[in-house]
């Protein structure tokens, strides 16, 4: 028997909220980063 014909534990859904949103929360604070230094180099400007 080959190792893909193994069953493999399922996912709850716990566990797929938890890594969607670990995957979400890099970009989003990286893109709250960046609107941020955009709003505080337009406040230099005025």
């Amino acid at each position: 028997m080959s190792a893909h014909e193994e069953d493999f534990p399922k996912t709850t859904v716990s566990q797929f909220l938890a890594a969607t949103l670990a995957a979400l929360f890099a970009p989003g604070l990286v893109i709250f980063m960046i609107i941020k230094l955009v709003l505080a180099i337009q406040a230099t400007h005025i």
